[in-house]
C-alpha cells in the first residue's frame, strides 16, 4: 500500500497535466482512492507471483517490475481485475472496505454507474504505471531493461523526504498560531 501510495501521488504532483484530462468522475478522490489501491493489488500480486513478498524487511519488493504490474491492468477483462482483487484480498485485510467497494465495482451485478467508475479507476492507474515508465526512460534508463520499482527510488524517495518535511512545516506552523515567531 505505501509503495502504490507513492506512485500515486508522485504521479500526481510531478505531471498534474495527466490529471487535468483523466475525467475522474463525480468523486475524484475516490477514483484516486481506489486506482491505488489497485495498483496496490497489482504490486501485491506481481511480487507473490514472482516470489518477492517473502523477506521480512520487504527490501526484494523493489525488485518487482513495473511492466509486470501494468501488464495485470492494462487491457485487463474485468474477470482478470476481480481475480485479481480476490487473490490480493487477504494480505491486504487493513483495506478490506475499500477493495470490497472496489470488488463490488467488478462483479457481475455491477450497474453503468458502476462500469464508468471501474473505468474510470483502471484507467487513473494504467496512466500512473506508464507516467512512471516514462519518467524513467527520459532519466536515461536503458528502454531494453525491465524497469523496477527500485528504478524509481531516486523519484520516490526524495519526493517522500520533501512532501514529510512540507508536512511537519505545516503542523508546527499550524500549532505556533498567529504571531509566533518560533
Amino acid at each position: 500500500m505505501v509503495w502504490a501510495d507513492r506512485l500515486v501521488r508522485w504521479h500526481r504532483d510531478r505531471r498534474p497535466g495527466e490529471w487535468a484530462h483523466a475525467g475522474l468522475g463525480p468523486d475524484p478522490a475516490g477514483t484516486v482512492g481506489q486506482a491505488a489501491l489497485l495498483v496496490a493489488a497489482a504490486l501485491l500480486d506481481t511480487a507473490t507471483a514472482s516470489g518477492l513478498d517473502e523477506p521480512a524487511d520487504g527490501s526484494a519488493l523493489l525488485d518487482i517490475p513495473l511492466s509486470a504490474v501494468a501488464a495485470l491492468l492494462t487491457g485487463a477483462d474485468d474477470e482478470v481485475i476481480g481475480a485479481l482483487l480476490d487473490r490480493t484480498r487477504p494480505q491486504l485485510a487493513a483495506t478490506a472496505q475499500g477493495l470490497d467497494v472496489l470488488r463490488a465495482l467488478w462483479s457481475i451485478t455491477a450497474d453503468v454507474e458502476d462500469l464508468h467508475q471501474r473505468r474510470r479507476a483502471q484507467r487513473l492507474a494504467r496512466t500512473v504505471l506508464a507516467g512512471h515508465q516514462a519518467a524513467s526512460m527520459r532519466t536515461g534508463t536503458d528502454p531494453a531493461a525491465r524497469l523496477l520499482l527500485r528504478d524509481r527510488m531516486d523519484d520516490l524517495a526524495p519526493w517522500e523526504e520533501a512532501r514529510r518535511a512540507r508536512a511537519w512545516a505545516a503542523e508546527v506552523t499550524a500549532q505556533a498560531g498567529p504571531g509566533d515567531d518560533r
